[in-house]
């Protein structure tokens, strides 16, 4: 009789670990499944922001450079622009493709170090990193004429201030995520 009642228990608690097993594994499939819903959910209205941000700066932008086209104009921007800005891209654009052409076609690693033109005579490094020589956009303009560059500059000003919207909604959701998404995009083409 007792040996009965002992496997009946050892059965029942077999029974009880199996259901608090399978009832454990139930939450936790509920839980995961709620987390990829939320993830979903979270994905899409990040993407609803960056959408609505996009929408919103092309708006802005589009009739600019429709504008500046019809009349043969070109948006530089203001006076350092003109005087510092492009001028140091087109500086870095010939040096570049110098650098690119004397790699691939002589086998030669040509880099001016130190120049006159530059300033008034120095390192083109240390005096280019402050006109964006380590930019990205502007070892582009390496890619381009000297006749196409005005409009790269143009796109590439642009560009740089889209980014920067991006970056701004991220950041704003990253520091208070429950505001509307119009209060993001607000605040990013404020910014």
């Amino acid at each position: 009789m007792f040996r009965r009642k002992k496997e009946q228990l050892a059965t029942r608690t077999k029974d009880l670990q199996k259901e608090i097993i399978s009832g454990i594994l139930l939450k936790e499939n509920c839980k995961v499944e709620r987390m990829k819903w939320q993830l979903k959910h979270v994905r899409e209205r990040k993407i609803y922001k960056y959408l609505l941000y996009t929408i919103c700066f092309l708006g802005i932008v589009i009739p600019f450079f429709v504008i500046a086209y019809r009349n043969h104009y070109i948006i530089l921007g203001g006076d350092d622009a003109v005087t510092q800005h492009y001028p140091a891209m087109l500086y870095i654009s010939r040096v570049m493709k110098e650098f690119w052409t004397s790699l691939f076609l002589e086998g030669k690693l040509v880099f001016p170090m130190y120049e006159w033109t530059v300033g008034m005579g120095e390192n083109t490094i240390a005096t280019l990193n402050w006109y964006g020589f380590t930019d990205p956009f502007y070892w582009l303009a390496g890619f381009f004429t000297e006749e196409q560059l005005p409009w790269f500059y143009s796109v590439f000003f642009y560009m740089r201030v889209y980014l920067g919207g991006l970056c701004c909604i991220a950041l704003l959701h990253e520091l208070n995520d429950r505001k509307s998404d119009m209060a993001y995009v607000v605040g990013a083409l404020v910014y």
